[in-house]
């Protein structure tokens, strides 16, 4: 026997001592999930809020400067009426400027990117009042999700607090198929001082992402 046959037959063997081990039995697992009405999130003008370019001339040496406020909407249709609140966690956790929260009049703050290590500025988010299913509606936020209050638009939404709404009337979340609120953008750019050399463009670089919970 040459030693190539010899090869052949070891293959043979181990091939036929591996199938007679073979488990004879093996698991199907069923899996799904059984959720309320699906429900989509829209944003007005494809969600960006644009500020443009600002002039460099035109920001403060040692303090911040705030920006012009700027608005946009948010709409949540469900294919059934279901309860459910938002979270906004930042894109861009520790980019807040130093001093943000005096200017802005919030310690509840997401940041504006930063450039070479330095943070550009930061931003507050505040709901409008909202329509729900057609009529005027009620925004309420909750530090838990099961307690509920009414917001009062000191803080801004998806820091630390859920937000919902509900039918007039009511005082915790709603069973609601559509709801439509502004939402208002308050930003403020960091002094200058404190900014990356400006010889070139510093962009304003925010992000949130709404998370649609259902309770």
């Amino acid at each position: 026997m040459t030693i190539m046959g010899k090869a052949a037959v070891l293959a043979m063997l181990t091939l036929a001592t591996a199938t007679g081990m073979a488990a004879e039995s093996s698991d199907l697992s069923v899996a799904g999930t059984i959720r309320p009405a699906a429900c989509r999130v829209e944003l007005s003008d494809g969600g960006r809020v644009e500020y443009g370019t600002i002039v460099a001339a035109s920001l403060n040496q040692t303090e911040g400067t705030r920006l012009a406020d700027r608005y946009i909407t948010l709409g949540v249709h469900c294919g059934g009426a279901v309860k459910f609140g938002v979270i906004i966690p930042d894109g861009r956790p520790g980019t807040v400027a130093d001093g943000m929260d005096d200017l802005l009049g919030s310690d509840n703050l997401h940041g504006l990117g930063s450039v070479q290590g330095r943070n550009v500025g930061a931003y507050t988010l505040m709901f409008a009042s909202p329509t729900v299913d057609g009529e005027d509606g009620t925004t309420l936020e909750s530090s838990n999700g099961t307690t509920w209050r009414v917001y009062d638009g000191g803080v801004t939404p998806g820091l630390r607090y859920m937000t919902a709404w509900a039918k007039p009337g009511e005082t915790t979340p709603s069973s609601l198929r559509d709801v439509t609120t502004s939402i208002r953008v308050r930003a403020g750019v960091a002094a200058k001082a404190i900014l990356p050399p400006l010889t070139d463009s510093v962009p304003l670089d925010g992000l949130v992402t709404i998370e649609l919970k259902y309770l």
